[in-house]
């Protein structure tokens, strides 16, 4: 399994070498402290400590711990059904994340503050918002069923291109290889969203996209970035994709 690492960071954005201004290393940056699922939510008869949510999860341990992301994943994707039920359409309009103009997930925070509180059940309170947008992207294109071919047939160059490229000063992620897989292997990508997180099957469909799609820069599934991790990143660039423009 491909390891993870900043030496083999480059490797990863073959899809995206061309940008000079690209930074060279493509692991994940430590991220600040992002906004959690129900931050701001109060409770009646306690102290400021206890008005918040007092769990909150931490993206780095996440990162280094497979089962913690899947749980994490799960949880959020149970919010995120519920957004779905509740808002159809309108529920792709809270996404936001990197490489979009909501970075900081602002219409998400406040749809699942306001609107959409009582989506957000005890036990997924604290999840990182980033977590959640992810599996709210997934959720929105299951709930659509799109047919995607496995292989981009025809593709705009010039609208790939701008799809996958980062803006100045911007450091690489892997944010940047969801979007490419899904310029380039829609279908593939579509299929990793409809196994279940955490499976061999999971894993199989990451390998598959991987490999089928070199423009990228992956073989296959690298090892220290959970396949949970990596659907979600898949499935929010998936979703931009098909709703460019």
């Amino acid at each position: 399994m491909t390891k993870f690492t900043s030496a083999t960071g480059a490797a990863l954005l073959l899809c995206a070498a061309a940008q000079p201004a690209m930074a060279q290393d493509a692991s994940p940056p430590p991220p600040p402290p992002p906004p959690v699922a129900g931050s701001g939510l109060t409770q009646s008869g306690n102290d400021d400590t206890s008005l918040r949510f007092e769990r909150e999860w931490s993206i780095r341990e996440m990162l280094a711990s497979p089962e913690s992301y899947t749980r994490a994943h799960r949880l959020a994707s149970g919010v995120s059904r519920c957004v779905v039920e509740r808002a159809g359409a309108e529920a792709g309009s809270y996404l936001g994340g990197p490489m979009t103009g909501d970075e900081g997930f602002e219409a998400l925070t406040e749809a699942l503050t306001k609107d959409h509180r009582r989506c957000i059940q005890s036990d997924a309170q604290g999840i990182p918002m980033t977590i959640v947008n992810a599996a709210l992207a997934e959720q929105v294109i299951l709930a659509a069923g799109p047919e995607l071919e496995p292989r981009a047939m025809s593709l705009n160059q010039d609208e790939a291109d701008a799809f996958t490229t980062m803006g100045p000063n911007v450091k690489v992620n892997f944010d940047i290889i969801g979007r490419c897989a899904a310029v380039y292997s829609p279908g593939l990508t579509y299929e990793v969203l409809k196994t279940e997180p955490g499976s061999d099957e999971e894993l199989s469909a990451l390998n598959k996209l991987y490999t089928n799609t070199p423009e990228c820069g992956l073989r296959e599934s690298p090892d220290g970035a959970p396949t949970g991790y990596q659907r979600g990143v898949l499935a929010a660039g998936l979703y931009h994709w098909i709703n460019r423009g």
